[in-house]
């Protein structure tokens, strides 16, 4: 689980070496938005879709296609487009609470601003519903110093009943680390 989680649910954090006061690092909130498509909105001339879309001067993450892998022989009727903002603009104490205050067209303006610069009305035209989902807590922050954070060091090296096992260990929120990671554990725990 999430080294936030972690601090809260497992019981005496501290005697594994790890302070969550003190070693746990900054946490990105992101919005995570599925538009649900009843049909591809037409692409520009000559532009063709790929499986992960980045705007040009976007602050945000792109979106990606959930079909561009969908093996046929021509496009599915439907898809689902996912679109990524990490709030970057902010502190993450203030994407935090902004995300608390926000109304729902607020957060569809944001979450959609990449689809609506890609596509303009076209969007509306195709889109018939978005389910958008607030990660207060969405990735650690890698910073300067965080690979030798001392409660980092420990709960990596921690040994017993309770192993842990996920990218805030590495600094870096990817799924390729989380399952580094639990690889790990998963061979200490045969090796036992």
């Amino acid at each position: 689980m999430p080294l936030h989680a972690a601090g809260r649910v497992v019981e005496a954090m501290q005697d594994f070496g790890f302070d969550p006061g003190e070693h746990l690092p900054a946490q990105a909130p992101w919005l995570v938005s599925n538009f649900v498509l009843s049909r591809f909105p037409a692409e520009l001339p000559g532009a063709t879709l790929a499986w992960d879309n980045i705007v040009l001067g976007s602050s945000s993450l792109g979106y990606v296609v959930s079909t561009h892998q969908d093996l046929r022989v021509g496009p599915p009727p439907r898809t689902v487009f996912t679109a990524y903002h990490a709030l970057a603009e902010m502190s993450p104490g203030a994407a935090r609470e902004w995300m608390t205050r926000a109304s729902p067209a607020e957060l569809l303006e944001l979450a959609s601003a990449d689809l609506r610069t890609a596509y303009g009305w076209k969007l509306a035209a195709c889109c018939e519903r978005a389910e958008i989902a607030l990660r207060g807590h969405g990735m650690a922050v890698p910073a300067p110093g965080y690979l030798s954070n001392r409660g980092l060091l420990a709960l990596r090296e921690a040994d017993g009943c309770i192993l842990f096992a996920h990218g805030d260990l590495s600094g870096y929120s990817v799924f390729e680390e989380a399952a580094w990671w639990g690889d790990r554990c998963a061979r200490r725990i045969c090796s036992a």
